[in-house]
């Protein structure tokens, strides 16, 4: 993918800042998390605030907007301390429309709401945060389809590069099948100071908790974790965190 470098000015509340940006002459946008871009606000480490339509690159662990019909990837991420975006949620509620419901015969219809998600910058990629402070999502994308089991050694969880569409927290409006075999996937990684520990490496993950890697590949298969799920991974974490349950 060919790109080359500018230099773009954003505007922001109280002032006016230069933001280096990078122009590609072509996205595959079957490979983006979401599928349009969303309401984003870039906040940085001066105290200045920036607006955008944002979207993710699972190929390149960056962000990406649109300006003068132009696809730019956000970087000068020393200079961002947090992004938040917008993103949108369908959940089903009851058809209160009497009216509607006769004629749609539907019991329940779709409601969108926004749920702010957190991204920052680790390392020149940008992660999600999760519920746990020093717990952080690196999206990707995916082509094969098998199930995640821990190897024979025990010492990583095969990387299946897929998830389902109904995975617990999955967002109605990610690109979860863009086009047919491409899936979304979640990586998990714990930053240690200035270390990040991949959740799916028992090795390093039973390092990082000092016990012995028995326990995490026990808890996998006992608990049927995916080890590419939000909740089986805060679940799982959860119970590495507690001692006395180890």
């Amino acid at each position: 993918m060919k790109k080359y470098f500018l230099i773009v000015c954003l505007s922001l509340i109280s002032a006016s800042t230069c933001i280096a940006q990078s122009i590609y002459e072509n996205v595959n946008l079957k490979l983006m998390l979401f599928n349009q871009f969303m309401p984003s606000t870039v906040f940085l480490k001066d105290g200045k605030v920036a607006f955008a339509d944002l979207n993710f690159n699972t190929d390149k662990h960056q962000l990406i907007f649109i300006e003068n019909k132009q696809y730019k990837e956000l970087t000068g991420l020393e200079t961002i301390d947090s992004i938040i975006i917008e993103v949108k949620q369908t959940i089903k509620v009851p058809n209160r429309n009497k009216q509607y419901k006769e004629l749609a015969n539907l019991s329940t219809v779709d409601s969108i709401y926004s749920v702010p998600i957190t991204f920052v910058s680790i390392k020149d990629k940008i992660y999600q945060k999760t519920s746990l402070s020093n717990l952080y999502i690196l999206y990707s994308y995916g082509v094969r389809t098998a199930e995640s089991t821990t190897d024979h050694g025990g010492s990583r969880v095969e990387d299946s590069r897929v998830v389902s569409n109904t995975v617990t927290g999955a967002y109605s409006i990610m690109n979860y099948k863009s086009a047919g075999t491409i899936n979304t996937v979640k990586d998990f990684y714990i930053l240690d100071k200035s270390d990040l520990i991949e959740v799916r490496q028992v090795k390093q993950l039973a390092k990082y908790y000092k016990v012995d890697k028995e326990v995490i590949n026990n808890y996998i298969r006992e608990n049927h974790v995916e080890i590419h799920d939000e909740q089986d991974v805060l679940q799982m974490i959860d119970f590495l965190n507690k001692p006395k349950r180890r």
